[in-house]
């Protein structure tokens, strides 16, 4: 993802807007690196500014949220310090828009859950404004604005019932502002697809949970594909490629199918929000049983805390019907400032705070553990997962020198998976040159068919040995200097097709 993000941010700084709109992307990420490469900044560099302005930018949706929960001084002063310490990790792990979507995320439901909402019209517009730069920023902020929105305006009015007409009002500018600035974007999406278009992400990510009775779904980088020219990769709009789509309500197999895709992701989403803080199953648990409990319900509204569950669980039904991998953490970043509030929030809950006493756990030791529940998944999670995220853009980096010294360039095949990703397609971009993708049992033969020049492979992968043995293939170990990790013995091989083979 973030090789489409670099790409598409060089596009728009060369006025390329022909590859620059993508369907499957959302442009503000992209639109905040093309000015620093306009003037000159490497694409990575200015990919590293911005992900520290994401940072930036969660950390005031997050004070926001702390601000109008009616936390104490001390814990909201808590909380900031503790975002500030995840940001800073979130924002070098990825080069993704995920971070900055949930500060936008962060800074629209602050406003839509604060008093001033119905008080103010600048706040109500500012609430839409802010759900529309969510959108802009990735295509899964629409509808969680959706879901979110009328269900604050409904707590609003059971909160306020007399402010009935207070309360419309304000939901029609929120929901104007946040519909007119999407539209911008889908204005342009819908040009460019020739129909109407708010993005491309949510019908390929239904797409590639297929049943079996649908051919075998499409997956990027297991054939090969070239890319449009200019293009480093098909990914960078895989709005065009083969993903059959298929209907839940087509039939009642598939109604059973998507229910079961369903329920195999409720424990993979429980996993990522605990991913973010240990307690979410607590909290969520908790939250669940007072709108169920008659007696309890009548205190949710007027305790607007409690309004920071909404787009947690939004968040968790946006993801439930399509493919949800257990390793992106970053899908839930968003329900990190609502999940603190929840978790210290039930000290204002005297049946709570007499339920730690009675097994001597006293409030401070209770904070203690709200913290630790959010530090220890993040931090501990690259060495629970065993791997470095830098390694395989580390080898490309060291690869793709000697490459350029010698002139061996050209479009490049090969995965050559290590801790961190595909070598192989690092690699390809930081050459400038497509990468051409690879295949689930690769052979020597489908690499000479394929139209690579490099082919990029592990070396204990078995086609390794196949591309050695081969004569119309030349390993480029002898470009390596010894001092660069590439010796004979490496992790890696890169291998070229021979003119003429």
């Amino acid at each position: 993802d973030g090789i489409a993000y670099l790409r598409i941010a060089s596009y728009y700084a060369d006025g390329r807007f022909d590859l620059a709109v993508s369907g499957y992307w959302g442009p503000m990420l992209s639109w905040l690196m093309a000015p620093f490469i306009k003037v000159g900044v490497t694409p990575l560099a200015a990919a590293r500014i911005v992900m520290g302005l994401s940072a930036v930018l969660f950390f005031w949706g997050c004070r926001e949220v702390f601000r109008g929960s009616k936390l104490s001084q001390l814990n909201q002063t808590l909380g900031l310090w503790l975002t500030a310490a995840l940001s800073v990790f979130w924002s070098v792990e990825n080069i993704t828009p995920d971070l900055l979507m949930s500060g936008w995320v962060a800074l629209a439901c602050s406003r839509m859950m604060d008093e001033s909402w119905l008080e103010n019209s600048k706040t109500a517009l500012m609430s839409g404004l802010f759900w529309g730069l969510a959108f802009w920023t990735k295509a899964p902020a629409f509808p969680l604005a959706l879901i979110t929105i009328p269900l604050v305006f409904a707590l609003w009015l059971r909160h306020r019932p007399g402010d009935y007409k207070r309360a419309l009002r304000c939901l029609g500018l929120t929901a104007g502002i946040f519909m007119l600035v999407a539209s911008v974007w889908i204005a342009a999406l819908s040009a460019k697809y020739h129909r109407l278009t708010l993005s491309t992400s949510a019908r390929i990510n239904h797409a590639v949970t297929g049943p079996s009775d649908l051919k075998q779904p499409y997956q990027f980088g297991a054939q090969f594909d070239q890319p449009s020219p200019g293009r480093i990769t098909v990914w960078e709009d895989p709005s065009e490629l083969p993903y059959q789509d298929w209907s839940p309500w087509s039939s009642l197999a598939h109604v059973q199918y998507q229910l079961a895709v369903m329920q195999s992701n409720l424990p993979i989403c429980l996993l990522l929000l605990t991913s973010i803080s240990l307690l979410a199953p607590l909290m969520l648990a908790i939250a669940g049983a007072r709108l169920l409990r008659p007696s309890w319900r009548g205190t949710q509204a007027s305790q607007t805390w409690w309004w920071t569950s909404l787009p947690v669980l939004g968040l968790a039904a946006l993801y439930l019907p399509a493919n949800l991998p257990f390793s992106e953490q970053r899908y839930f970043y968003a329900a990190f400032p609502f999940l603190y509030v929840l978790s210290l929030g039930l000290l204002a809950l005297d049946e709570f705070r007499g339920n730690l006493k009675a097994v001597g756990i006293r409030p401070a030791l209770w904070v203690a553990v709200v913290l630790m529940s959010f530090l220890l998944p993040t931090l501990l999670r690259p060495w629970l997962l065993g791997i470095s995220t830098r390694r395989a853009g580390e080898y490309a980096w060291n690869l793709a020198q000697p490459l350029k010294t010698a002139k061996l360039q050209g479009p490049v095949a090969g995965s050559g998976y290590y801790a961190g990703g595909r070598t192989g397609l690092y690699l390809a971009y930081l050459l400038d040159e497509p990468w051409l993708g690879d295949e689930t049992q690769p052979t020597a033969a489908g690499y000479l068919k394929s139209g690579a020049t490099l082919i990029v492979v592990h070396r204990r992968h078995p086609v390794a040995a196949e591309l050695q043995a081969d004569s119309r293939f030349e390993n480029l170990e002898r470009f390596w200097p010894p001092e660069n990790g590439f010796s004979p013995v490496g992790p890696l091989a890169v291998y070229r097709i021979l003119p003429g083979r």
